[in-house]
Protein backbone atom coordinates (compact mmCIF):
# COMPACT_ATOMS: atom_id res chain seq x y z
CA UNK A 1 0.00 0.00 0.00
CA UNK A 2 1.23 3.45 -0.67
CA UNK A 3 2.44 5.46 2.40
CA UNK A 4 0.11 8.23 4.19
CA UNK A 5 -0.61 11.06 2.24
CA UNK A 6 0.57 9.47 -1.37
CA UNK A 7 -1.53 9.29 -4.02
CA UNK A 8 -0.66 6.22 -6.21
CA UNK A 9 -1.96 6.14 -10.04
CA UNK A 10 -1.63 3.96 -12.59
CA UNK A 11 -1.63 4.41 -15.96
CA UNK A 12 -2.23 1.34 -18.75
CA UNK A 13 -1.70 2.22 -22.30
CA UNK A 14 0.37 2.31 -25.93
CA UNK A 15 3.64 4.95 -26.44
CA UNK A 16 1.69 7.89 -25.74
CA UNK A 17 0.92 6.53 -22.08
CA UNK A 18 4.47 4.98 -22.42
CA UNK A 19 5.95 8.76 -23.17
CA UNK A 20 7.77 7.11 -26.21
CA UNK A 21 11.19 9.23 -27.85
CA UNK A 22 11.31 11.48 -24.75
CA UNK A 23 13.53 11.25 -21.44
CA UNK A 24 11.71 9.66 -18.48
CA UNK A 25 11.98 12.54 -16.76
CA UNK A 26 10.39 14.63 -19.68
CA UNK A 27 7.09 12.43 -19.64
CA UNK A 28 3.55 13.22 -18.79
CA UNK A 29 3.71 10.95 -15.80
CA UNK A 30 6.90 12.76 -14.83
CA UNK A 31 5.56 16.37 -15.39
CA UNK A 32 2.83 16.08 -12.94
CA UNK A 33 4.91 14.05 -10.06
CA UNK A 34 7.14 17.17 -10.11
CA UNK A 35 4.08 19.58 -9.66
CA UNK A 36 2.66 17.30 -7.27
CA UNK A 37 4.85 15.48 -5.35
CA UNK A 38 2.07 13.48 -3.40
CA UNK A 39 1.32 11.16 -6.27
CA UNK A 40 3.35 8.89 -6.93
CA UNK A 41 2.40 7.46 -10.47
CA UNK A 42 2.99 3.96 -12.20
CA UNK A 43 3.41 3.78 -15.96
CA UNK A 44 2.70 0.43 -17.31
CA UNK A 45 2.39 1.90 -21.25
CA UNK A 46 3.73 -0.30 -24.05
CA UNK A 47 4.59 0.87 -27.62
CA UNK A 48 2.21 -0.61 -29.76
CA UNK A 49 -0.18 -1.85 -27.82
CA UNK A 50 -4.12 -1.67 -28.36
CA UNK A 51 -6.65 -0.90 -26.18
CA UNK A 52 -7.49 -4.70 -25.59
CA UNK A 53 -3.81 -5.36 -24.62
CA UNK A 54 -3.86 -2.84 -22.29
CA UNK A 55 -6.87 -4.27 -20.85
CA UNK A 56 -5.58 -7.75 -20.45
CA UNK A 57 -2.37 -6.16 -18.79
CA UNK A 58 -4.21 -4.43 -16.33
CA UNK A 59 -6.21 -7.95 -15.11
CA UNK A 60 -2.79 -9.41 -14.77
CA UNK A 61 -1.05 -6.80 -12.74
CA UNK A 62 -3.58 -3.46 -12.27
CA UNK A 63 -4.09 -4.73 -8.47
CA UNK A 64 -0.38 -5.07 -7.55
CA UNK A 65 0.10 -2.09 -5.73
CA UNK A 66 -3.22 -1.02 -4.85
CA UNK A 67 -3.77 1.76 -6.92
CA UNK A 68 -6.85 4.44 -5.92
CA UNK A 69 -6.69 5.89 -9.89
CA UNK A 70 -6.49 4.06 -12.88
CA UNK A 71 -5.67 5.65 -16.31
CA UNK A 72 -7.25 4.13 -19.28
CA UNK A 73 -4.48 5.62 -21.82
CA UNK A 74 -6.01 5.71 -25.27
CA UNK A 75 -4.69 7.51 -27.81
CA UNK A 76 -7.08 8.12 -30.83
CA UNK A 77 -5.87 5.50 -34.02
CA UNK A 78 -5.82 2.85 -31.13
CA UNK A 79 -9.72 1.62 -32.43
CA UNK A 80 -7.48 -0.16 -35.82
CA UNK A 81 -5.77 -2.10 -33.61
CA UNK A 82 -8.23 -3.85 -31.51
CA UNK A 83 -9.33 -5.63 -34.77
CA UNK A 84 -5.42 -6.80 -35.20
CA UNK A 85 -3.83 -10.37 -34.44
CA UNK A 86 -0.38 -9.52 -36.87
CA UNK A 87 0.78 -6.04 -36.70
CA UNK A 88 2.85 -6.26 -40.47
CA UNK A 89 -1.35 -7.00 -41.39
CA UNK A 90 -2.06 -3.68 -40.23
CA UNK A 91 1.05 -1.21 -41.91
CA UNK A 92 4.43 -1.73 -43.47
CA UNK A 93 5.63 0.51 -40.90
CA UNK A 94 5.46 -2.40 -38.81
CA UNK A 95 7.00 -5.39 -40.91
CA UNK A 96 9.80 -5.78 -38.25
CA UNK A 97 6.81 -6.43 -35.81
CA UNK A 98 7.25 -10.68 -35.62
CA UNK A 99 4.52 -11.30 -32.56
CA UNK A 100 1.17 -11.50 -32.65
CA UNK A 101 -1.49 -10.91 -29.73
CA UNK A 102 -4.96 -11.47 -28.72
CA UNK A 103 -7.99 -10.01 -29.55
CA UNK A 104 -11.24 -9.41 -28.95
CA UNK A 105 -14.58 -9.86 -30.57
CA UNK A 106 -18.15 -9.09 -29.98
CA UNK A 107 -21.15 -11.80 -29.55
CA UNK A 108 -24.52 -11.73 -28.30
CA UNK A 109 -23.22 -8.35 -26.99
CA UNK A 110 -20.23 -9.86 -25.20
CA UNK A 111 -16.96 -9.77 -25.34
CA UNK A 112 -15.18 -13.05 -26.33
CA UNK A 113 -11.33 -13.25 -25.86
CA UNK A 114 -9.52 -14.23 -29.46
CA UNK A 115 -6.29 -16.01 -27.81
CA UNK A 116 -2.86 -15.07 -28.71
CA UNK A 117 -2.56 -17.43 -32.13
CA UNK A 118 1.40 -17.79 -31.50
CA UNK A 119 1.81 -18.33 -28.17
CA UNK A 120 5.03 -20.35 -27.42
CA UNK A 121 8.32 -20.67 -29.08
CA UNK A 122 7.34 -24.09 -31.12
CA UNK A 123 4.43 -21.46 -32.49
CA UNK A 124 7.01 -19.47 -33.71
CA UNK A 125 9.35 -22.30 -35.49
CA UNK A 126 6.51 -23.55 -37.24
CA UNK A 127 5.91 -20.13 -38.63
CA UNK A 128 9.02 -19.53 -39.98
CA UNK A 129 9.14 -23.23 -41.31
CA UNK A 130 6.01 -22.81 -43.00
CA UNK A 131 4.81 -18.96 -43.08
CA UNK A 132 2.84 -19.74 -46.13
CA UNK A 133 0.36 -22.12 -44.59
CA UNK A 134 0.43 -20.04 -41.19
CA UNK A 135 -0.18 -16.57 -41.89
CA UNK A 136 -3.35 -17.25 -43.56
CA UNK A 137 -4.43 -18.37 -40.32
CA UNK A 138 -3.31 -15.51 -38.44
CA UNK A 139 -5.35 -13.31 -41.05
CA UNK A 140 -8.73 -15.46 -40.54
CA UNK A 141 -9.57 -13.24 -37.52
CA UNK A 142 -7.63 -10.26 -38.44
CA UNK A 143 -10.16 -7.37 -39.86
CA UNK A 144 -7.00 -6.00 -41.73
CA UNK A 145 -5.43 -8.85 -43.58
CA UNK A 146 -9.52 -9.57 -44.80
CA UNK A 147 -9.17 -6.12 -46.28
CA UNK A 148 -5.81 -5.97 -48.14
CA UNK A 149 -4.77 -7.42 -51.48
CA UNK A 150 -3.52 -10.91 -50.42
CA UNK A 151 -1.29 -13.06 -52.87
CA UNK A 152 -3.21 -15.60 -55.09
CA UNK A 153 -2.04 -17.90 -57.77
CA UNK A 154 -3.73 -15.67 -60.51
CA UNK A 155 -1.34 -13.01 -59.17
CA UNK A 156 0.78 -13.53 -62.41
CA UNK A 157 -2.10 -11.75 -64.01
CA UNK A 158 -1.55 -7.69 -64.47
CA UNK A 159 -5.46 -7.33 -64.75
CA UNK A 160 -6.09 -9.59 -61.72
CA UNK A 161 -3.57 -7.80 -59.48
CA UNK A 162 -5.61 -4.83 -60.47
CA UNK A 163 -8.77 -6.09 -59.82
CA UNK A 164 -7.70 -7.20 -56.81
CA UNK A 165 -6.19 -3.74 -55.51
CA UNK A 166 -9.73 -2.30 -56.53
CA UNK A 167 -11.89 -4.90 -54.36
CA UNK A 168 -9.61 -4.07 -51.65
CA UNK A 169 -9.90 -0.58 -51.56
CA UNK A 170 -13.62 -0.86 -52.06
CA UNK A 171 -14.22 -3.21 -49.00
CA UNK A 172 -11.19 -0.78 -47.08
CA UNK A 173 -13.09 2.38 -47.35
CA UNK A 174 -16.12 2.22 -48.33
CA UNK A 175 -17.43 -1.34 -47.66
CA UNK A 176 -16.11 -2.10 -44.52
CA UNK A 177 -14.11 1.02 -43.07
CA UNK A 178 -13.18 1.74 -39.50
CA UNK A 179 -13.00 5.44 -40.37
CA UNK A 180 -15.40 7.07 -42.76
CA UNK A 181 -14.16 9.06 -45.85
CA UNK A 182 -14.12 12.24 -43.50
CA UNK A 183 -11.44 10.70 -41.49
CA UNK A 184 -14.81 10.16 -38.76
CA UNK A 185 -14.73 6.99 -37.16
CA UNK A 186 -17.26 4.71 -38.27
CA UNK A 187 -19.86 3.89 -35.30
CA UNK A 188 -20.86 0.40 -37.66
CA UNK A 189 -17.49 -0.86 -37.75
CA UNK A 190 -16.49 -4.19 -36.02
CA UNK A 191 -13.50 -1.85 -34.48
CA UNK A 192 -15.99 0.48 -32.67
CA UNK A 193 -18.25 -1.72 -31.12
CA UNK A 194 -14.82 -4.09 -30.11
CA UNK A 195 -13.24 -0.76 -28.41
CA UNK A 196 -16.34 0.14 -26.94
CA UNK A 197 -16.74 -2.84 -25.00
CA UNK A 198 -13.70 -3.42 -24.09
CA UNK A 199 -13.77 0.35 -22.53
CA UNK A 200 -16.72 -1.03 -20.35
CA UNK A 201 -14.84 -4.00 -19.39
CA UNK A 202 -11.90 -1.63 -18.27
CA UNK A 203 -13.76 0.72 -16.62
CA UNK A 204 -15.84 -1.90 -14.87
CA UNK A 205 -13.00 -3.78 -13.87
CA UNK A 206 -10.98 -1.08 -12.01
CA UNK A 207 -14.02 -0.04 -10.45
CA UNK A 208 -14.44 -3.71 -9.21
CA UNK A 209 -11.02 -3.37 -7.88
CA UNK A 210 -11.77 -0.52 -5.59
CA UNK A 211 -9.93 2.06 -7.98
CA UNK A 212 -11.45 5.12 -9.54
CA UNK A 213 -11.05 4.63 -12.95
CA UNK A 214 -10.28 7.63 -15.94
CA UNK A 215 -9.85 7.22 -19.33
CA UNK A 216 -7.21 9.69 -21.08
CA UNK A 217 -8.33 10.20 -24.78
CA UNK A 218 -4.53 11.68 -26.60
CA UNK A 219 -4.91 13.06 -30.06
CA UNK A 220 -2.08 12.42 -32.83
CA UNK A 221 -0.77 14.68 -35.43
CA UNK A 222 -3.57 13.84 -37.73
CA UNK A 223 -5.86 15.30 -34.98
CA UNK A 224 -4.44 18.41 -34.21
CA UNK A 225 -4.03 19.04 -37.39
CA UNK A 226 -8.16 18.74 -38.13
CA UNK A 227 -8.31 20.63 -34.52
CA UNK A 228 -6.10 23.52 -36.60
CA UNK A 229 -8.68 23.13 -39.57
CA UNK A 230 -11.78 23.69 -37.20
CA UNK A 231 -12.67 19.85 -38.04
CA UNK A 232 -14.68 18.14 -35.88
CA UNK A 233 -12.38 15.66 -34.06
CA UNK A 234 -12.70 12.48 -35.88
CA UNK A 235 -13.36 10.52 -32.22
CA UNK A 236 -15.94 12.61 -31.30
CA UNK A 237 -18.30 9.11 -31.29
CA UNK A 238 -16.20 8.18 -28.73
CA UNK A 239 -16.42 11.26 -26.28
CA UNK A 240 -20.65 11.02 -26.99
CA UNK A 241 -20.32 7.91 -25.84
CA UNK A 242 -18.64 8.17 -22.63
CA UNK A 243 -20.82 11.33 -21.79
CA UNK A 244 -23.97 8.68 -22.70
CA UNK A 245 -22.50 6.14 -20.11
CA UNK A 246 -21.16 8.76 -17.60
CA UNK A 247 -17.56 7.92 -17.81
CA UNK A 248 -15.03 9.61 -16.53
CA UNK A 249 -12.49 10.99 -18.91
CA UNK A 250 -10.27 13.37 -19.97
CA UNK A 251 -9.51 14.43 -23.44
CA UNK A 252 -6.03 16.08 -23.75
CA UNK A 253 -6.36 17.74 -27.22
CA UNK A 254 -8.29 20.24 -25.55
CA UNK A 255 -4.42 21.04 -23.33
CA UNK A 256 -2.85 21.28 -26.67
CA UNK A 257 -5.75 23.60 -28.30
CA UNK A 258 -4.93 26.38 -25.48
CA UNK A 259 -1.37 26.53 -27.20
CA UNK A 260 -2.31 26.09 -30.97
CA UNK A 261 -1.99 29.81 -31.53
CA UNK A 262 1.42 30.41 -30.18
CA UNK A 263 3.10 27.00 -31.25
CA UNK A 264 2.87 24.29 -33.92
CA UNK A 265 1.96 21.08 -34.14
CA UNK A 266 5.76 20.39 -34.82
CA UNK A 267 6.23 21.82 -31.76
CA UNK A 268 4.30 19.33 -29.72
CA UNK A 269 5.69 16.34 -31.35
CA UNK A 270 8.98 14.68 -31.86
CA UNK A 271 9.89 11.66 -34.67
CA UNK A 272 8.03 10.56 -37.26
CA UNK A 273 4.98 8.58 -35.08
CA UNK A 274 3.84 11.88 -33.78
CA UNK A 275 4.81 10.98 -29.93
CA UNK A 276 4.52 13.90 -27.67
CA UNK A 277 7.45 16.33 -27.43
CA UNK A 278 9.17 17.06 -23.99
CA UNK A 279 6.31 20.62 -24.16
CA UNK A 280 3.53 18.51 -25.43
CA UNK A 281 3.98 15.73 -22.82
CA UNK A 282 4.27 19.05 -19.95
CA UNK A 283 1.64 20.44 -21.04
CA UNK A 284 -0.64 17.45 -21.30
CA UNK A 285 0.57 16.50 -18.05
CA UNK A 286 -0.77 20.10 -15.81
CA UNK A 287 -3.70 19.73 -17.86
CA UNK A 288 -4.37 16.37 -16.04
CA UNK A 289 -3.21 17.64 -12.95
CA UNK A 290 -5.70 19.96 -13.06
CA UNK A 291 -8.50 17.78 -13.49
CA UNK A 292 -7.68 15.86 -11.00
CA UNK A 293 -7.44 18.82 -8.89
CA UNK A 294 -10.69 20.14 -10.09
CA UNK A 295 -12.31 17.12 -9.05
CA UNK A 296 -11.02 17.55 -5.58
CA UNK A 297 -9.04 13.62 -5.91
CA UNK A 298 -5.72 14.66 -4.11
CA UNK A 299 -8.11 14.48 -0.98
CA UNK A 300 -8.24 11.02 -0.06
CA UNK A 301 -11.49 10.86 1.17
CA UNK A 302 -13.31 12.70 -1.80
CA UNK A 303 -11.30 10.12 -3.69
CA UNK A 304 -12.70 7.15 -1.72
CA UNK A 305 -16.18 9.03 -2.18
CA UNK A 306 -16.10 9.00 -5.14
CA UNK A 307 -15.34 5.25 -6.03
CA UNK A 308 -18.30 4.23 -3.93
CA UNK A 309 -20.78 6.88 -5.80
CA UNK A 310 -19.65 5.50 -9.26
CA UNK A 311 -19.71 1.81 -7.92
CA UNK A 312 -23.31 2.12 -6.34
CA UNK A 313 -23.87 4.14 -9.87
CA UNK A 314 -22.87 1.31 -12.22
CA UNK A 315 -24.07 -1.22 -10.15
CA UNK A 316 -20.79 -2.53 -9.57
CA UNK A 317 -19.49 -4.92 -6.72
CA UNK A 318 -15.99 -4.38 -5.05
CA UNK A 319 -13.88 -7.68 -5.04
Amino acid sequence: MPRAGILRISAFGDSFTYGAQVPLAETWEKRITGLSPSIELLNYGVGAYGLDQAYLRYDQVGINYHPAVVFIGYMSENIARDVNVFRPFYSSMYGSAIFTKPRFQVKDDQLVLLRNPLASLEDYENFLRNDTEVLPELGKNDYHYQMNCNPGWLDFSPSVRLGKLFWAHLRKNLLHPIFKLDGMYEVNSEAYEVTLRIFDAFYRKILENGAVPIILVFPDVNDQERSRKGKIRRYTPLLEYFRFKGYRFIDTLEALEAYKASHSTADFSVGGWGHYSPLGNAIIGEYILNKLKGWDFLDASKLNQAAQLERRRLAVERR
